[in-house]
């Protein structure tokens, strides 16, 4: 069986451009704007690929507020990426239980997140609707013409990615984000517990049903436990949902379903 599991690593969250009232305290407040500059630090350094000094940051933000979710789980992406998997797992639980204890005050923070991202929305798409006009006036220039196209580009997948986070349920204030049940998951499907891997794959689709990669590895998991039906169930989910699915894992799979319905 041809293996395609997704093991992305997205940006952390940030905190740092939310608004802190609901924490009571001005200390509370700077502390974890300071612990939210470290994460994104790390998180930065973690993808040019300073190890050390993404380590760093994410330390240090753990040492300005405790327990701190995206300190863990940029710990857990820093382990995956050396695969100390176990270390990677235990870093992504602690993000779980951590967002637990935040509670009701994660719970205000994602609303402003939320709120956030439906004003970054409205500017992007008017920056896009301007950059449509400027290039009817700059079809005489080729290299200006080219220019408002690259910049078209990386705005309208900008507002795909925005148009992709769900708003803040009513009742969630103390469920983590499905994202982290995700990178929960692949650490214990590198650790071959594919029984917790499954669970904690189901947890998050179930937090963000338009989450595609989940689909993914929920397919490659069915698969493994011979659950073909819904292992394709769920790779047409995915495929719908936007991601681009193996063709060769698309192909096996229905091979091994087949096969199975002839005996």
């Amino acid at each position: 069986m041809r293996r395609a599991v997704v093991f992305l690593l997205p940006l952390l969250l940030g905190f740092a451009s939310l608004a802190f009232a609901a924490l009571g305290t001005e200390a509370n407040s700077r502390t974890i704007q300071q612990a939210s500059a470290l994460c994104r630090k790390g998180a930065k350094a973690l993808q040019q690929g300073d190890k050390a000094r993404a380590s760093e940051s994410f330390e240090k933000a753990l040492a300005v507020f405790p327990d701190f979710p995206d300190a863990h789980v940029g710990l857990g992406h820093l382990a995956m990426s050396e695969s100390r998997f176990d270390d990677a797992l235990k870093n992504y639980q602690r993000a779980r239980q951590a967002y637990l204890s935040f509670g009701s005050i994660l719970q205000g923070l994602r609303e402003e997140n939320y709120r956030e991202t439906q004003r970054r929305m409205g500017q992007v798409r008017d920056q896009i609707s301007s950059l449509g006009r400027s290039s009817t006036n700059a079809r005489t220039d080729p290299r200006q013409e080219a220019e408002i196209t690259r910049q078209l580009t990386t705005l309208q997948e900008e507002l795909r990615r925005l148009e992709a986070i769900e708003p803040p349920r009513d009742n969630a204030a103390a469920d983590p984000p499905a994202e982290v049940w995700f990178y929960i998951g692949n650490a214990q499907f590198k650790l071959e517990k594919y029984d917790e891997a499954r669970a904690a794959w189901e947890t998050s689709a179930q937090l963000n049903p338009g989450f595609a990669m989940i689909h993914n590895n929920l397919a490659v998991i069915y698969w493994k436990a011979g659950r073909f039906n819904d292992a394709q169930r769920e790779l047409a989910t995915a495929e719908r949902l936007g991601f681009s699915v193996n063709p060769k894992m698309k192909e096996d799979l229905a091979k091994a379903s087949a096969s199975v319905v002839r005996h």
